[in-house]
């Protein structure tokens, strides 16, 4: 599993005011990857070239004395008739000077070498074949080209822009290429005032097609959790933002469909819930019904962080979010203090939900409880086994085996709905049961508790295990030698001899 440049930050414990900016929490972050294309473009550049010095003082004093007598020009450049001569031909054989009645006077040709600027500039014509890459959804200037990993082009794709009537993507990618020029001159090296002009266009070549990953910040007002924003002010801003347009608008389309129904949360989530974490949950469920509405508005108003004291909070959000990121690290960093040893298996029971995990922040979050628990000169390719269940799903399976070691699918009725469990045995828990807020479909919100203690934390393997007693489980995916993953699940969750006397 490679390493990832995200990574989780480093491990402080945060402020409220800093994990929530102002009215607005995030609740989840999406990476969807936007096609790309590169393109061979045939094309002619008009660039300023050098005058000699000569030429430059000839044309310059005829701008100013409007016209000379090729006698005087003779005489104040101390040349002979025949150098004089052939000085004047070339310019005029250039077009930029015109002899009339023994003078010598600039052309319009001449003159316009002079617009802006007190020096004569003479255009040289250049052809040119490049590589220029564009977005196929936007039409604007590509990110720079990078080989995504495994599970990254396993990742959700925009759909391509739809062209109209009587066009094609060359014709598209002709208007961008004009239109962005001096931007893509910049990308080269290029200074930001270039003085090279476009001239022509003369061939569009469609070359390879590649994918750049555009993240998504999914967020919601605190005082209207029912309305949904999705922004990428992750990736760009200001201009570049505004010309991605049909980018921004085809994310947002995305992350809308993302929907779950409010009736598909079992009552069995909300009671795992419960029993994992009592006190954190009192007062939000009655007869087996979450009151999530009231629980949100709870946690956004809740003070503090973890402390060695404070070992659970309540939580908004994927655990992948900037302040859960942030969370995370900290109850990873009480565990570490607290001697507690890396488990033989993380566990991560993922919910029903679309598109869940579709980031490489998920890779991350794996890597970031292996990093904490290495030891000083240990193996660094010592890597932490890991386990997803859930339903079956093939597209997302195919996707996770990219991240986890093992992915086991159980039937739809098997797992309680909307429930979503991360346990690290004996280390930390995130649980949490998704579903809209203040509507009855809508995107579903994970509300739930993260915890380090150490108490919480069995209850919460004991849940899972009795979960898993009754499921009836495949093995879709295993990199390591086993007889029986779930069994493996099962010994490592009631592998303490306090949690066996429990169940």
């Amino acid at each position: 599993m490679p390493a990832n440049a995200e990574n989780i930050p480093e491990v402080q414990e945060p402020s409220e005011a800093a994990l929530e900016d102002n009215n607005i929490v995030d609740v989840g972050i999406l990476q969807l990857r936007l096609p790309c294309r590169a393109f061979q473009i045939a094309y002619k550049v008009a660039e300023t070239g050098e005058l000699s010095l000569t030429t430059e003082f000839l044309l310059r004093l005829l701008r100013l004395a409007d016209g000379l007598p090729e006698t005087s020009i003779s005489e104040f450049f101390g040349f002979t008739p025949d150098e004089t001569q052939f000085v004047v031909d070339y310019v005029e054989g250039k077009g930029y000077t015109q002899r009339r009645n023994g003078r010598v006077s600039l052309t319009s040709g001449g003159r316009s070498l002079f617009v802006g600027s007190e020096e004569p500039a003479l255009f040289e014509v250049t052809p040119k074949l490049e590589r220029f890459d564009f977005d196929l959804v936007s039409y604007t200037p590509a990110d720079t080209w990078n080989r995504l990993g495994e599970f990254e082009n396993k990742l959700p794709e925009l759909s391509i822009a739809s062209h109209s009537a009587g066009e094609n993507t060359s014709e598209h990618v002709l208007r961008a290429f004009k239109r962005y020029f001096q931007i893509f001159l910049q990308r080269k090296g290029g200074p930001k005032l270039d003085r090279r002009k476009l001239y022509t266009v003369d061939a569009v070549h469609a070359d390879l097609r590649f994918s750049v990953l555009v993240p998504v910040t999914l967020s919601v007002r605190i005082d209207e959790p029912s309305f949904l924003e999705a922004d990428l002010l992750s990736w760009k801003t200001g201009a570049e933002l505004d010309d991605r347009g049909s980018v921004v608008e085809s994310c947002v389309k995305f992350a809308k469909e993302i929907t779950f129904r409010s009736d598909q949360i079992s009552s069995a989530s909300v009671d795992a819930l419960q029993e994992c974490a009592p006190l954190q949950m009192s007062g939000f469920v009655k007869g087996h019904v979450f009151d999530s509405g009231a629980f949100f508005r709870a946690t956004m108003q809740q003070v503090g962080a973890f402390r060695i004291d404070r070992p659970t909070l309540r939580v908004v959000g994927q655990v992948w979010t900037n302040a859960n990121r942030a969370r995370l690290a900290s109850a990873l960093h009480y565990a570490k203090v607290q001697e507690r040893t890396l488990p033989e298996l993380l566990i991560w029971l993922k919910p029903a939900t679309p598109y869940w995990g579709a980031t490489t922040r998920l890779q991350d979050t794996i890597e970031a409880v292996n990093r904490t628990f290495m030891r000083e000169g240990e193996d660094t390719n010592r890597t932490l086994r890991s386990v997803v269940i859930g339903t079956e799903d093939k597209r997302a399976a195919n996707a996770l085996k990219h991240v986890f070691g093992s992915v086991l699918h159980t039937r739809p009725q098997d797992l309680p709905g909307g429930l979503e469990l991360l346990i690290v045995p004996g280390v930390l828990a995130y649980m949490a049961v998704h579903g809209p807020l203040g509507q009855k479909e809508g995107f579903p919100i994970p509300l739930g508790v993260m915890t380090f203690d150490l108490e919480a934390v069995k209850r919460a393997q004991i849940e899972l295990s009795k979960i898993l007693a009754t499921a009836h489980s495949t093995q879709f995916y295993c990199d390591w030698l086993s007889d029986d993953v779930m069994s493996e699940v099962h010994n490592v969750l009631l592998g303490s001899p306090r949690i066996q006397s429990t169940i």
